[in-house]
This record gives structure tokens, C-alpha cells and sequence, in this order.
């Protein structure tokens, strides 16, 4: 987001809030509360005047972080746009002179800035004035006495900006201090700074002037943290003065709003079933609760996602879309003003009609100003590697609203809607004449569905296929280069071993690495990325990548790192997935991979596939279920031995009542038993009799041990080999009763999927 003080804002694990309807039940609304209120939505001017250059001889304007100057025309946008308040942060470290203590603000900067608030006021927008950067670049090495440079400098800048601005009219208000932060000191010892500068601040402002006697003030919290209101609350019901604002960042929760593989809005980020969406609820209640319960209004001062302008995909668009539109809707539930963080990234500042660049992310931005938006309860993208043989459901998020239409569709031919259930229902035909149309992989189709209100939703559909990785080249110092196929797959998310063992930033305490920080897909070029700052903290030998894909394939890269080389021999290695423990030129790799890369079965472990390890009964049955899709089940297995806590319960079940899978005795079914060659056969047979597919099997006479094949599974052993699915060994055996190895399974799965 912003530079430099990004790592600051990564390392807080800040929230949110934002909105305008829900003041304390039964009190008339106080002075902060209407003018939040009045605010309305915002947006923020970011890397303008907030920009600098600290080098010596270069430009240090508000173009210095690559925007354009600033124009009439930009702000009237924002207003046009549907926006009723914007923030300008300025910056005033290098703009500014001290000799004798005494600290002068460049006058033609604050010239300058005054012009642009003025337009903001003459385009009818609230205006949020601050002092921004200061904060890290000079302030934060604060000791604390007053008789220090930082805090005289402080006052003395505030000083000259409220003189500048004192006739400004009330819709201007001053936000004392941006994200305050402090290098040395206790959590109590840093509050009391902090207290300390918003006093400062509050009786300069107050007593400057024109019409400062009663101006909104806007203090933040510590770090601008919502989990630390507590002590601003207390500071600002001791001044009992009505105009004063409080006020928070939020850019939510880290490993979703930057990309640590927590691309889902919904997805479930640790053990406690905590959510991004939960975690935004959660902020804006405690924001709620400290200010606006007590006649205080509160602003969030900067929201978004951390990864918005780190790549055009490091958070999943249509998830991140989810974001905007449900912070937007608890801002308005919680009478909280939001203002959207754009430094350049949002609105096309360059462009004569300063359209957003990301057009889908602005469509919702305005219409979550007016209110909700519809979209899909999963991904905004299906994936086909085949023809379907069955309608494809999408469950709507309808919010209020009604669903209208697919544009260019027709209803009944090519989709139908279940207006009970919320439910579109892609036509397999219609999606089976995409998918035979399309030569090569990428998108069959991108579909706009329509509401009674609020933004339009596109739903991508993909053709895909298994992505091929070659060799890599490149350096632990300048990063490692792996050229990839994609062949239509996404990557979803990605870890990093050395053995058994996590490796790389953030290891220690979490799974996945950081999308675009540490590696970047490019899908145009065909490329994967290791960047050096993966390298940085990456272990020693060699290296396993697991990759997971949106599509649910995944995949694996090993190299070696050897101080600054990197290398795998005679390239980058690929394996089916990133298992450790598979033998290069092993007989077994292709069904494995195969096996893997359509979800038939995973490994033990991340790092580990066990390819000579038996696989049990309860095994067997998951490895069906997953064929099936992982249809829901009713019923019960009717086995003693079959708890409902055990992770099997469910394919167990379904495969019991569907007839596909039996006990060894009429109490038992002994999940845990390793399966035997016959009874895989079983397992199969009976699926493909549940699927209403031919079963024609074969005499087994060719084989010598072919009497020791169970009675009720002859049948079942002659479809198995007659379908070439079960082998013979060297011997002209087919050892029925003996157990099946993972890697064995592996192979008679693939064998079996391409059969029958």
C-alpha cells in the first residue's frame, strides 16, 4: 500500500471499520457522530503530498512517488464518483527548515496544499487534513519530554497548518497525527506519547483562531490499531469537548489481506474458525463499542487489502471484491465513515476521465456507497478439464437483492435459476460446447450476472489442463527464474520444505508463503518466480515447492541451495506433487501424478506420499467418495465400529449405503484394516455398478493361485482383470488375500479412470 511504512502496517495485524446508520440505541446522535455521518464514504489523495525524496538534489513535490500533479478535475471525479469526503495526507519532513529551534514550514508547499483543499471544498467534499509520514520518518524517536526537537517541531508544524487553514469552513477537519508509532518504550510509555502529541496538537488547533475554536479534531489510536481504544477514549471524554472524531485504520487480516495463502473472503484462517469476513465483523463491533456507544464518531481513516497494488492477482478479484462490498455494509451498520486507501493504484490519475483501473473493483466500490451487492457464495472462476456430464450449480449471495439474469444468456437453454435455493445452474450442454469450441487451455467465458442492485458479477469459466514445469535458472541473490506451462491452472498458494521441515519467511509460525512478496506467477510469460526475498530465509540443501492450484490440482518443484547457487542437476526436478520420498524413474510416478492431479488421493503428509505403505478399507472408500465428487450423505453405515468423530465417517457411509463398500462381518467393517487386491476389485466393481456401467469380466483360469480368490468376489476379480485394471505379478499370481500398496493403488486407479 503505501511505501516504505507498508512493513509498519503488515506487522500490526490492524482492522476495521466503516458505515453510517447504527448510533447508540435511545440518545440523540452527538455533533462527531453527524458530522461522521455527513462524511459519508471517502477516499484518499495517497502519494501525493504525502510523497517525498529525501535525496539530495531530487525533486521532492507531490510528484516525487510517481503521480501527476494533482488537479481541479481529479477531485471533482472523486466527488462524481459518489464519494462525500476525501483525506489529503501531507507530509512535511523535506519541506520544512531549522535554525535556533525554530522549525519553518516551506510556504509555498503549504500554498500549494491549501489550493487543493480548496478545490475539495469548492467540489462539496469533507475534507481530512493530516500530518502523515513525519510520523516514522522523525517522530517515532520520540523520547517522550517535551523539551525535545521532535515534540517542539511538532507543535510548530501544527502551528503553521492551523493558521493556514483556520478560515477554512467546518466541513475541514484535522486529523493530528497519521498511524503513530514509536521505536523505544513500553505499550503504557508509547500510549503516553501519543497522548501527549494529541494534546499538543488539540490546544494549538483550539486556540489558533478563525474558525479552529471548533473544528472536528480526529485523533487515532495507537498505531491506528482498533484493539487499543481504551486509552483515546479516556483522553477524549476528559477534554468533553463534542468535536472531536476518532479514528482507526483496518486493512484486515494479514495473511488474507497481503496473500499468505488465505485467498478466500470466507476461508477459514487458523483453529479458532475465524474468518476475514468474521474478523471485519469483529473490528467494527469493538470500534462500535468503545466510540460509537459513547457519543463518539469514528472514522476509518484508510481501509483495503494490502496486496491490491502488489500484482494484478496476488488477492483473488473476485474474493477481494466480497471484501469492499461487506466492509462497506458494517460501516454502514456501525455508523462508521470509511475511506478507501488509493495511491494511484485506484483511480487513473493520468487519464482524462480518471476511470478507475481496475474497472470491477471500482464498480463496487460505488455502488457499496449506495448499498449491497450480489455475488457467487464459492470462486469467481469453474474449472474444466473435461466435458461435464451434469449441470453446474453456482450458489448465490444475494444480500437483499434478486437475481435478474445472465446477460447474452437465455434462461432455460443455457442456464436455469432456483429462486428458493438462490441457485444458478450452468447448462452441461452449454458449458460442453465452450469446452469443444476452445482450442487449447484459458477462458471458455466470461458471464455477467445481474441483480436488482448493486455491482454486476462476472463468473470466468476455464478450460485447464496439468501445468508443465522446465528447467529453472538463476540465483538465490537475483531469484529463481522456473519457466511453466500453466496450461490455463492458477496458483492458489505455495510451501516450502527442506525435508520435512517448513522453510522461508514467516515458517516458523505459518504454512504458506506470501504471494508476491516472496514468489509471482506470470501467466503471460509462462514463468514462476522465487524471488531473493524467499531466498533470504530459506534453508540450506535441498528445496521442495508444493503448489497448490485454484482448479485443486497440485504440483511440486525441488532445487537445491547451495549458498547463492541454485540448481537441481540437470534442471529443476517436478515431481507429481512436492513428495520427498518418491524415487526418481520410480514405475509408479505416472499413476501417482495422475492420481494427485485429479484429486483421487493425496499424500500422507505435504512432504510424504508412503508409495509402499498398505492403504486401509476406510483409505479405499475416501479415494471412491472423492471420485464421486463428495456427495452429501444421510444415512448411517449401521457398522459398531464406524464413529461418527472419525475423519472416514463420511465416505465410510456413503459407500455403505450405496452398496459400493461392506464389512468383513455384519458388526464390523474394520476401516482401518489394510485393503487386500480382491477387495479393491470389489470397491470397484460395485462403483461401477453403482455408476450403471458395463461389468463384463473374464475367466481367471490363466492364473495359477486363481482358486484362492474369494467365492462372492470371482466376479468382481474377472471385471478388475479383465479391464486390465488388477495385474498379474512376474509369477503368473494374482495374490488376491494380499495387501495393496499405496503406489499399486495409485497405478490401478489410473488404470481403472481410463477403462471404464
Amino acid at each position: 500500500m503505501k511505501r516504505r511504512i507498508l512493513s509498519t502496517i503488515l506487522a500490526l495485524t490492524l482492522a476495521l471499520s466503516q458505515g453510517i446508520t447504527a448510533l447508540a440505541t435511545g440518545s440523540e446522535p452527538s455533533a462527531s457522530q453527524k458530522y461522521v455521518e455527513a462524511m459519508g464514504h471517502g477516499w484518499n489523495l495517497g502519494n501525493s503530498f504525502d510523497g517525498f525524496n529525501s535525496d539530495e538534489g531530487a525533486v521532492s513535490d507531490e510528484t516525487s512517488w510517481g503521480n501527476p500533479v494533482v488537479t481541479r478535475e481529479l477531485i471533482q471525479a472523486v466527488k462524481a464518483k459518489g464519494f462525500d469526503s476525501i483525506r489529503i495526507p501531507l507530509t512535511l519532513s523535506t519541506r520544512y527548515t531549522e535554525a535556533d529551534g525554530k522549525c519553518t514550514v516551506d510556504p509555498e508547499w503549504l500554498t500549494r496544499y491549501k489550493e487543493v483543499v480548496d478545490w475539495a471544498v469548492e467540489a462539496d467534499l469533507y475534507v481530512m487534513v493530516n500530518i502523515h509520514h513525519d510520523s516514522w520518518i522523525w517522530l517515532s524517536g520520540w523520547d517522550g519530554k517535551e523539551e525535545s526537537a521532535e515534540y517542539v517541531r511538532f507543535q510548530q508544524m501544527w502551528e503553521q497548518l492551523a493558521d493556514c487553514l483556520k478560515d477554512e469552513p467546518a466541513q475541514v477537519c484535522f486529523e493530528t497525527i497519521n498511524e503513530p508509532q514509536f521505536n523505544d518504550g513500553t505499550e503504557e510509555e508509547k500510549q503516553e506519547k501519543l497522548d501527549k502529541l494529541n494534546l499538543a496538537a488539540y490546544k494549538i488547533i483550539r486556540g489558533s483562531g478563525g474558525k479552529n475554536g471548533e473544528r472536528m479534531i480526529v485523533m487515532p489510536t495507537l498505531n491506528t490499531n482498533h484493539e487499543k481504544c481504551a486509552p483515546l477514549l479516556k483522553l477524549i471524554q476528559g477534554l468533553d469537548d463534542e468535536n472531536i472524531i476518532a479514528t482507526v485504520h483496518y486493512y484486515g487480516e494479514w495473511v488474507y489481506s497481503a496473500n499468505l495463502g488465505i485467498t478466500g473472503y470466507d476461508e477459514v484462517m487458523g483453529d479458532d474458525g475465524n474468518t476475514p469476513r468474521k474478523a471485519a465483523k469483529n473490528a467494527m463491533e469493538m470500534v462500535y463499542k468503545a466510540f460509537t456507544e459513547n457519543g463518539i464518531g469514528t472514522v476509518i481513516g484508510e481501509y483495503g487489502v494490502l496486496g491490491y497494488d502488489a500484482g494484478e492477482e496476488c488477492n483473488q478479484p473476485g474474493e477481494e471484491l466480497k471484501c469492499y462490498e461487506y466492509i462497506n455494509q458494517l460501516g454502514r451498520e456501525y455508523g462508521l465513515c470509511l475511506m478507501f486507501w488509493d495511491n494511484g493504484s485506484g483511480i487513473d490519475r493520468r487519464s482524462n476521465t480518471y476511470q478507475w483501473k481496475k474497472p470491477v473493483v471500482g464498480a463496487m466500490l460505488e455502488a457499496s456507497i449506495k448499498g449491497r451487492s450480489s455475488y457467487a457464495a464459492e470462486l469467481d472462476t469453474l474449472y474444466f478439464n473435461d466435458r461435464t456430464d451434469a449441470d453446474v450449480t453456482i450458489p448465490l449471495m444475494l444480500n437483499g437483492n434478486t437475481f435478474k439474469g445472465i446477460e447474452g444468456l437465455t434462461e432455460g437453454t443455457e442456464y436455469s435459476y432456483d429462486a428458493k435455493a438462490s441457485t444458478v445452474m450452468l447448462k452441461a450442454d452449454y458449458i460442453n460446447k465452450l469446452f469443444e469450441a476452445k482450442d487449447g487451455y484459458g477462458e471458455l467465458a466470461v458471464l455477467t450476472f445481474q441483480f436488482s442492485s448493486g455491482a454486476d458479477w462476472r463468473e470466468t469459466l476455464v478450460k485447464y489442463g496439468t501445468p508443465a514445469f522446465s528447467d529453472a535458472s538463476g540465483t538465490a541473490s537475483e531469484g529463481l527464474t522456473i519457466p511453466v506451462s500453466y496450461q490455463g491452472a492458477k496458483v492458489r498458494r505455495i510451501t516450502a520444505y527442506a525435508g520435512e521441515e517448513r522453510t522461508g519467511p514467516q515458517s516458523s509460525w505459518w504454512r504458506y508463503l506470501q504471494h508476491t512478496e516472496t514468489f509471482v506467477p506470470d501467466y503471460a510469460e509462462g514463468t514462476l518466480t522465487m524471488k531473493p526475498s524467499f531466498f533470504n530465509e530459506c534453508a540450506e540443501g535441498e528445496i521442495s515447492l508444493v503448489i497448490e492450484f485454484y482448479d485443486g490440482q497440485t504440483a511440486g518443484v525441488k532445487f537445491t541451495k547451495d549458498g547463492d547457487k541454485v540448481f537441481a542437476g540437470n534442471g529443476t526436478t517436478v515431481s507429481p506433487a512436492a513428495f520427498t520420498d518418491l524415487k526418481d524413474g520410480a514405475w509408479y510416478l505416472d499413476a501417482v501424478s495422475y492420481v494427485v492431479s485429479k484429486n483421487i488421493m493425496n499424500g500422507v503428509t505435504a512432504v510424504s506420499f508412503a508409495p509402499g505403505d498398505p492403504l486401509s478399507r476406510a483409505q479405499m472408500c475416501q479415494i471412491i467418495y472423492n471420485m464421486a465428487g463428495k456427495p452429501d450423505v444421510s444415512g448411517e453405515s449401521n457398522y459398531s465400529d464406524i464413529s461418527d468423530a472419525s475423519w472416514y465417517v463420511q465416505p465410510v457411509t456413503w459407500c455403505c449405503i450405496n452398496k459400493i463398500a461392506e464389512g468383513r462381518s455384519d458388526k464390523a467393517f474394520e476401516p482401518n484394516a489394510p485393503i487386500t487386491r480382491e477387495e479393491v476389485a470389489d470397491f470397484l466393481y460395485r462403483y461401477t455398478v453403482y455408476q450403471g456401467k458395463d461389468v463384463s469380466a473374464q475367466e481367471l483360469d490363466a492364473f495359477t493361485d486363481a482358486g484362492d480368490v474369494s467365492e462372492d468376489m470371482i466376479e468382481a476379480m474377472g471385471w478388475a482383470v479383465g479391464h486390465g485394471i488388477i495385474q498379474g505379478k512376474p509369477d503368473g499370481t494374482l495374490v488376491p488375500g494380499g495387501t495393496a500398496t499405496r503406489a499399486e493403488i495409485s497405478a490401478m486407479m489410473m488404470r481403472f479412470c481410463e477403462a471404464v
